[in-house]
């Protein structure tokens, strides 16, 4: 038996409410910045950090094969052309170090926001992605 999509959900003959999303107020967009200073804190140090040398090297690299033409790792397959794509073409105005900063900050605000939504969908509370 096909159930529409838009239809609501029962289990032993009792309805089941869709989830709620979470409302984007101030107070949403404050816990993320708190989520993230939260991050920070945790793991906020000065880069680089494990493995982000190397990823950051062959990416600078990858956009730029006159950097570093001899290095033998540098030389080495390319692996992971998709972050090579995302990040490695700041690598031509921006150091390493300040690249590593700015894909650390939109890999935690991806991972607030995420957590923030899914926190307030299971509990329902606000603050409690904190």
């Amino acid at each position: 038996m096909n159930i529409p999509e838009d239809s609501p959900k029962q289990l032993d003959g009792q309805q089941l409410a869709a989830p709620q999303q979470p409302a984007w107020d101030g107070r949403a967009v404050l816990e993320i910045v708190l989520i993230l200073v939260l991050f920070f804190v945790v793991q906020g140090e000065i880069p680089p950090d494990v493995n982000e040398a190397h990823y950051l090297a062959k990416a600078k690299h990858y956009w730029n094969p006159d950097w570093c033409p001899r290095d033998h790792f540098l030389q080495s397959d390319d692996a992971h052309v998709v972050f090579y794509w995302t990040f490695g073409w700041l690598t031509q105005w921006l150091s390493l170090t300040a690249v590593a900063w700015v894909g650390r900050l939109v890999v935690w605000t991806l991972l607030a926001i995420s957590w923030f939504r899914l926190t307030r969908v299971l509990v329902g509370k606000p603050g409690c992605g904190l």
